[in-house]
């Protein structure tokens, strides 16, 4: 996986096996599309067809049109890379996205609700780990949702990832890949210099992030 920018560009500084995780492309002609909804779809074979988190079996149908949900939430996504997450054997998925951003757009963590702990990157440096948990009503009643951010930052770039929001249980089984996915990581300046992040000025603080949720 290789995606640029004007100032950045982000690739593997390793091999990093990420079963379940969809690299969702870009602008696929339409025979293109079809050969990568085949393919794609072939290779998450293990997961076709076998017994889902509820008891029932996950056609291929079912499949090809989760990854065509992915390549929709593509098509609109400004990321510059966005996975598909399989983290269970059922037709349910959770966006990750990747973004090198400026320092300065980042939000003020300290005025949002969450939690937050220090990360680290091996090829990166130290950086913050931003959670959210909220329920929320459904036809089956309340259910618990979250979200999971890491972000590293060097006071003027920035690398985020994101686990979007999604219910707890599919996101607690994505998140030992999320942490291979950023261990692997490594992000290049247009001059040829490796980005390395800086303790975030948050975690030097003496007071915790409000955590309003517990």
């Amino acid at each position: 996986m290789v995606t640029s920018t004007d100032r950045w560009s982000l690739d593997f500084a390793e091999d990093v096996d990420l079963p379940g995780w969809v690299f969702l492309p870009v602008g696929l002609e339409e025979e293109d599309r079809e050969l990568w909804l085949t393919e794609v779809s072939t290779a998450l074979s293990d997961l076709v067809g076998s017994r889902s988190i509820d008891g029932v079996p996950m056609t291929t149908a079912e499949a090809r049109s989760v990854l065509e949900s992915g390549l929709a939430a593509r098509a609109e996504s400004e990321s510059y890379v966005l996975y598909q997450v399989w983290p269970v054997t059922a037709p349910a998925t959770v966006l990750c996205h990747v973004n090198p951003v400026r320092s300065e757009d980042l939000p003020d963590w300290s005025q949002l609700e969450g939690r937050i702990h220090a990360a680290e990157a091996r090829y990166i440096g130290p950086g913050l780990q931003y959670s959210t948990r909220r329920t929320v009503e459904s036809d089956e009643g309340p259910v618990e949702v979250n979200s999971v951010h890491f972000v590293f930052d060097d006071g003027e770039a920035a690398l985020m990832l994101n686990l979007e929001e999604s219910v707890s249980a599919l996101i607690s089984q994505a998140l030992v890949g999320f942490s291979l996915l950023k261990n692997a990581l490594v992000m290049t300046r247009d001059d040829g210099s490796r980005f390395t992040s800086t303790t975030p000025a948050v975690l030097l603080e003496d007071e915790y992030w409000p955590d309003d949720q517990d």
